[in-house]
């Protein structure tokens, strides 16, 4: 992504105090189903931004908001050692984005219904189903996340045509090495390790998040990270 043509892209400066008055912009108006796709490097606190999101929301109105992570289409363990990826987990080839961009049809289209997602749980590192997450058909706003949703690569760039805004959380990626080293920690890594995998996997996912992105609707600059 060319840095002048981001420079162009209208900014939203986030904080605690002004994430209210954000969310209530975002209630809908009208029937219509929204789905809006998050971006952004590793670190950058994509989804605790959205569930910041959803609870503000719902909140304002029950039920009108869901979160719907990339991380839960995962390839599971078994799948990435099959195919000698677990330890490029969280590269592109480690996820089932086909799925996801299912999933997402799914809500675009099936609006009348209840629509079922996973979630991952990271005690053990996998995607889960459970029967309390799923997509009511009161659920206007659709919050998806996930750190290539903004690929400028095939499937990726399928996302252009399911979202409805595309966002990129910015943040400056020097500030969150140390964080993500410190995920990697309470995830079970020793440090070592940890420092290791974002050497390998962050890294090359950061560079690759920054300089194949195609042009978002909306920058956020968010201080709540």
């Amino acid at each position: 992504m060319n840095k002048k043509v981001l420079t162009q892209v209208p900014t939203v400066m986030l904080c605690d105090k002004s994430i209210m008055d954000f969310a209530q912009e975002l209630l809908p108006h009208t029937q219509t189903r929204k789905i809006i796709c998050i971006a952004g490097i590793p670190g950058s606190g994509k989804t605790t931004l959205v569930h910041k999101l959803t609870v503000i929301l719902n909140k304002l109105k029950s039920d009108i908001a869901a979160p719907v992570s990339l991380d839960a289409y995962h390839l599971t363990n078994t799948q990435l050692d099959a195919l000698n990826l677990r330890h490029t987990k969280g590269s592109p080839p480690s996820y089932d984005v086909i799925s996801y961009l299912h999933l997402l049809k799914q809500l675009r289209t099936h609006t009348h219904r209840n629509v079922f997602f996973p979630i991952y749980d990271r005690s053990i590192h996998n995607p889960i189903w459970q029967a309390s997450q799923v997509i009511k058909p009161e659920t206007k706003i659709i919050l998806a996340e996930g750190q290539f949703m903004l690929l400028d690569q095939s499937p990726w760039d399928e996302f252009a045509h399911l979202a409805d805004e595309s966002w990129y959380l910015k943040v400056e990626a020097h500030k969150v090495r140390d964080d993500l080293i410190a995920r990697h920690v309470r995830g079970g890594r020793s440090h070592q390790d940890a420092v290791d995998y974002v050497n390998r996997t962050d890294d090359a996912n950061r560079d690759l998040v920054l300089n194949c992105m195609r042009t978002p609707d909306r920058i956020i600059s968010w201080t709540g990270r």
